[in-house]
């Protein structure tokens, strides 16, 4: 059977309850041996359990106990083996009443940190499911990975620098308030986003221009190309395109000029001139014009003619041009002028017969308009339609000049007689001369 030895202080008479029965130690000594030394052996066969120890005890050496040991924290002492003025104790007294608390010790050697202790250095890597900075007001601030977990290894890097050195560095999160100084965004691989109007509101003394949305310009721009075969500004329509492509405007939002869907421009009135009093001209070289030319040449001020181009009869606004040919019957009265400014008007015709029949008659091209003195017809030289040879009477050609007070200008055709197996072909184009 083993021997258990238990080394006891030499204190008053003692009891003790070993294996269930009561052993009584006097002096110190032994079931066996009562003499008056320092220390005495207990000799217990076997093991023991669930006893209760009493006063002040001093083990020596190895002791070894099966069982669980309840200690009050008062009473557990660890001393230095160096210094025994060194003492380290246990305190329970922060555990709630009627709890247990299991402390797990670390497979490790090493020193415990303690929360009130400061300058502390933790050495190696340490991991933290989740970590927590107290301010000085005890307010916690979470450090974690929201929404998502990582899937390796990450480093976080402080920002130390000359002028951290010297001043300290700040760390701006997200959804704070805060102004960056000394900071670059690498476009890319970072996104900026947000509103025109947040933009404008970040911006303080401007707002931005953006491509998609109608802007309003207060100040000069200039467009500088970047070579000599660059287009500085290009005006492109949509497929179908119906508005005008450019518009130039009052303040009020009248419009004064404007480049419509076709690419025609429209103005009110026209200055040859470079801001600074020095006129120059204008190179006209629309194909259908006929060749390119200039009007008016350099040192000449006054007001260009405008020589209809428009549709027979043209549409609001418009002047028509006249290309009948072919014709077999009078024509009725049409517009030349539609919803025009008043002004001077020059019209210029041709008239001429191209088949001859012996039994028609005669043909003139009437010109009808309200000027100063009210409406009138001003009739052309009569165009005989019996023959279409060449003459001093064929073709009929002239130019009538009316004064166009309001309405429109017209023209027609009379023939007198009968136009028969006859035809002929009418030209004619009217120019406004100026208000």
């Amino acid at each position: 059977m083993p021997i258990n030895q238990l080394q006891l202080p030499p204190p008053d008479p003692r009891y003790y309850r070993v294996n269930g029965a009561d052993v009584s130690v006097q002096d110190g000594g032994t079931a066996a041996s009562n003499a008056p030394d320092a220390r005495r052996n207990l000799e217990v066969p076997g093991k023991y359990s669930d006893e209760t120890i009493y006063g002040a005890w001093t083990f020596e050496g190895a002791v070894v106990l099966g069982s669980t040991i309840s200690v009050e924290d008062a009473s557990l002492s660890i001393l230095d083996n160096a210094d025994n003025t060194k003492v380290a104790k246990f305190q329970a007294s922060g555990i709630t009443t009627g709890t247990t608390r299991t402390y797990t010790l670390p497979n490790g050697t090493g020193t415990l940190p303690l929360l009130d202790l400061s300058a502390q250095i933790w050495a190696g890597t340490n991991y933290f499911t989740q970590l927590f900075i107290r301010d000085v007001n005890n307010f916690n601030a979470a450090i974690e990975q929201p929404n998502s977990y990582l899937t390796a290894d990450r480093t976080l890097s402080l920002p130390w620098t000359a002028i951290d050195a010297a001043a300290g560095a700040t760390f701006t999160f997200n959804a704070i308030a805060a102004t960056l100084t000394n900071k670059t965004v690498a476009l890319g691989s970072n996104t900026v986003s947000g509103t025109k109007a947040q933009f404008d509101t970040a911006v303080t003394d401007d707002n931005f221009a953006y491509l998609a949305t109608a802007q309003t310009f207060t100040a000069k721009q200039t467009f500088q190309a970047t070579g000599t075969g660059t287009v500085k500004v290009a005006v492109k329509g949509v497929v179908g395109q119906a508005a005008n492509l450019q518009e130039w405007q009052l303040s009020t939002g009248a419009i004064k000029g404007y480049i419509d869907a076709g690419g025609a421009a429209n103005f009110s009135s026209y200055n040859v001139d470079d801001g600074s009093g020095n006129t120059g001209s204008i190179l006209v070289t629309d194909a259908s014009l006929g060749p390119a030319a200039y009007i008016p040449s350099a040192a000449v001020v006054g007001a260009m003619a405008l020589v209809g181009q428009g549709a027979d009869p043209p549409a609001s606004t418009h002047i028509g041009r006249v290309n009948r040919t072919a014709q077999a019957a009078v024509v009725a009265a049409t517009n030349i002028t539609n919803a025009t400014s008043a002004g001077v008007y020059a019209i210029h015709y041709e008239m001429t017969c191209t088949t001859g029949d012996a039994t028609a008659g005669t043909l003139t091209f009437d010109v009808i308009a309200t000027g100063d003195g009210g409406a009138q017809t001003v009739s052309s030289a009569a165009l005989p339609l019996t023959t279409a040879t060449l003459s001093a009477t064929n073709p009929v050609r002239g130019s009538v000049v009316r004064y166009l007070a309001s309405g429109n200008i017209t023209y027609s055709t009379t023939v007198t007689g009968a136009v028969n197996a006859a035809r002929y072909a009418l030209r004619a184009r009217c120019e406004m001369l100026g208000p």
